[in-house]
């Protein structure tokens, strides 16, 4: 038997036999070709993870020299499959490689996306980021951050993917955010708070036509987390009929107006409304520039400057 055939035993051993990896072994020493491959253009590492046999014989693959970034008929590399199958982390540690942790399969997930979907812990998480994968997308145009977010992960992963360098305004088919998803699975003030500081669009609507803001009053969040929204929130970025009563509600806790509120936002017009700070100034200030994203009155009076300036409009007097 020629020695380029000799893999051909491996897919023949009896893996049930408790005399496998000597088999296995004597093949190896005698020639056998480590990264030929089957019709499905598997090696036989490929074949042992995929049959779940003895890390034992796994380790022994690959040191005596499995080609770890080979790639099979659906584009998996060994990696791909370990972490598929839950394999020990002490084996996903030698099947890792620059190139095995950007390589996408055929459905175009990266190792780094099936491990945030498998519950692997955040040191496996950190062992697969890398400058090219931490924004890659899948066919969902989801990034690692998307799936972090819907599969609950933990906080410390989601602020480790995010302190990587994800971009957390790139939107998935249903054009979400990280921060529409973050809502949506009803995460803790912290993570809501970490991704409108490091820059989340709180004005990006989803293919429901739904703010970040929206989400929050529908899944019943806390005042506290609806107010934060609105400080950073275009109010007047929305149309009429997406102002809900519940958000009405909450602008006294924000703002101070002299009039009712809910009655001004009714009117079609663009007229004037007149809101007093917390020092007691006064402005008028256009309905079409009232921006809710106040942190403090100076910022506040700063936005109504550069708006007017912009716009050429006597925004209050």
């Amino acid at each position: 038997m020629e020695m380029k055939h000799h893999y051909i035993m491996l897919w023949k051993t009896n893996i049930k036999n408790q005399y496998s990896y000597e088999i296995i072994e004597l093949l190896i020493s005698k020639g056998s070709n480590l990264n030929s491959k089957n019709q499905q253009k598997q090696t036989p590492l490929h074949f042992a993870l995929e049959n779940n046999l003895p890390n034992e014989i796994i380790k022994l693959l690959i040191s005596q020299g499995s080609d770890i970034n080979s790639k099979n008929n659906q584009k998996q590399t060994p990696l791909h499959i370990a972490l598929k199958k839950k394999i020990p982390k002490e084996i996903i540690e030698l099947l890792i490689s620059s190139k095995s942790i950007n390589s996408k399969n055929n459905k175009n997930k990266l190792p780094l996306q099936i491990a945030l979907k498998k519950e692997y812990s955040k040191e496996i998480i950190e062992l697969l980021v890398s400058g090219k994968s931490i924004n890659s997308k899948n066919n969902k145009n989801e990034l690692p951050l998307h799936i972090a977010l819907k599969k609950n992960k933990s906080n410390e992963i989601v602020e480790l993917l995010i302190s990587k360098g994800s971009d957390i305004n790139t939107k998935n088919n249903q054009d979400e955010i990280p921060l529409h998803i973050a809502l949506e699975n009803k995460y803790p003030k912290e993570i809501i708070q970490y991704l409108i500081a490091k820059g989340s669009d709180v004005n990006s609507k989803n293919k429901k036509n739904e703010t970040p803001l929206h989400i929050a009053f529908r899944k019943k969040h806390s005042n506290e987390i609806k107010i934060l929204l609105m400080r950073y929130f275009d109010i007047f970025h929305l149309q009429k009929t997406e102002i809900t009563q519940p958000m009405i509600d909450l602008f006294p806790k924000i703002y101070s107006f002299n009039e009712d509120l809910n009655n001004f936002l009714k009117l079609d017009d663009f007229k004037d409304i007149e809101i007093k700070s917390n020092d007691g100034k006064k402005f008028k200030v256009h309905k079409q520039f009232l921006l809710i994203r106040l942190d403090n009155n100076e910022k506040f009076y700063q936005d109504l400057s550069m708006f007017a300036e912009e716009n050429q409009k006597k925004l209050f007097n």
